[in-house]
């Protein structure tokens, strides 16, 4: 699907859910003023982040690419149209953290 197929398809409301080239998925499921972006290699932490993160109505997952790039590109200027601001989100995998955080008291 073309670039431009694809911020169409945005713009009249419809869904879409795509595996493109160098295993980029893009999932909109509806018009919201948000895109989450997730970068990574598919593998260990990256892969357990991506299986979180697929219900998510407006979703790009996949290595950092200029397909990736282009697709993001494309759904956020159709969305930038109907809602005059959009919000990326953008979410990776960390290292583990094996201590307890650090708890602030409450304001006085």
């Amino acid at each position: 699907m073309s670039l431009e197929t694809i911020a169409a398809t945005v713009a009249r409301d419809e869904s879409l859910a795509l595996e493109l080239e160098g295993g980029v998925h893009l999932h909109v499921e509806r018009q919201l003023p948000f895109l989450v972006v997730h970068r990574g290699k598919g593998i260990g932490p990256d892969r357990a982040l991506a299986s979180i993160l697929r219900p998510e109505a407006s979703l790009l997952i996949g290595p950092d690419s200029a397909v990736a790039r282009d697709a993001a590109r494309a759904v956020t200027t159709a969305l930038r149209e109907i809602f005059g601001e959009v919000l990326v989100l953008e979410v990776w995998a960390g290292p583990a953290v094996e201590e307890e955080p650090q708890r602030l008291a409450p304001a006085s």
